[in-house]
Formats: structure tokens, C-alpha cells, sequence
């Protein structure tokens, strides 16, 4: 068992001695420090880029009142603070309605996606024919969300 230990305390301290373990000691604190610092600072900070988003309405009804909520929300709800003191901590949602009046949802969504690709475009929306009477049986009913963004979901959130 002695043997066992001596060639143990032996390994150990070969491994303590190196130049790689003396360099770890003292980096991994430092990087472990670092990453703790960079996300206090930057844990205010927000991206409040314009957010553009296309709706496709089939129903002819939603996307107006869509569009008209958004203004609202751009209006009151974008800015903290008061006076000097007043900034915008939220993006607006410029929403723009698109017209498609053959029922054409495969090119219109093609269409649509290449606007996304392009960033021109942070997301679409297209409502389906049935999205107000929630009629399961038609291929063209709810909401579909789209975006090349999938970990932004404010906006899937806020429609």
C-alpha cells in the first residue's frame, strides 16, 4: 500500500509542477470572473431596433386592428422614465400588410421568407381563411408565425 501512495504523491506533484496547471490556476478564476463581469455590464442593454413584421390576412379582418394595436403599443409602451430621464427600453413593431388576393399561401410565404432571408424583414404572419371561427378542417386556418429569428419571441408573444 505504500508503493501504492508514493507513486501517487509522486504523480501529483509531477502534475502540480507543470507550467499547464499553474497557467489553469490562474486563468479559469480569471475567465470565470470575466464572463460574471461582461453579463452585469451588458444586462441592460436592449436592442430596440425597429422590428418588422409582415402580415398575409386572409380574413380581411385582423390585420388592420393588428397593425392598429401595434401603433398603440408604439405610442405608450416603448419608454421607461420621466423627463430627462425618459428612454426607449422596448422595440417598436412596424407592421406592414401584405395583399394576396389569388389565396396563393405557398408563393406568398415563399415571397415572404426570401423579405426575412434578406433582412428586410424580421418575421411574417399569415392568418388563415378560418383563423376567427377556429375551423380545424380547413388546411388554411389559425395563425402561422414565421421568422429567422426563432430565440426572438416578443413579437410571436405580443400577436
Amino acid at each position: 500500500m505504500r508503493k501504492v501512495l508514493v507513486v501517487a504523491m509522486r504523480e501529483y506533484l509531477a502534475a502540480v509542477k507543470t507550467k499547464a496547471f499553474i497557467v489553469s490556476m490562474i486563468a479559469v478564476p480569471i475567465i470565470w470572473a470575466g464572463s460574471i463581469a461582461i453579463q452585469v455590464i451588458l444586462s441592460d442593454k436592449v436592442d430596440v431596433a425597429d422590428k418588422r413584421i409582415a402580415v398575409l390576412d386572409y380574413t380581411g379582418e385582423i390585420a388592420d386592428s393588428l397593425k392598429a394595436a401595434a401603433d398603440h403599443r408604439n405610442e405608450t409602451s416603448l419608454f421607461s422614465g420621466e423627463g430627462e430621464n425618459k428612454e426607449q427600453d422596448k422595440p417598436k413593431f412596424l407592421f406592414e400588410v401584405v395583399k394576396d388576393d389569388g389565396n396563393r399561401t405557398d408563393e406568398a410565404s415563399f415571397t415572404l421568407s426570401e423579405r426575412v432571408r434578406n433582412e428586410e424583414l424580421l418575421a411574417y404572419v399569415i392568418i388563415g381563411q378560418d383563423a376567427i371561427t377556429q375551423s380545424n378542417e380547413s388546411q388554411n386556418s389559425g395563425v402561422q408565425y414565421y421568422s429567422n429569428s426563432p430565440t426572438y419571441r416578443d413579437v410571436a408573444r405580443w400577436i
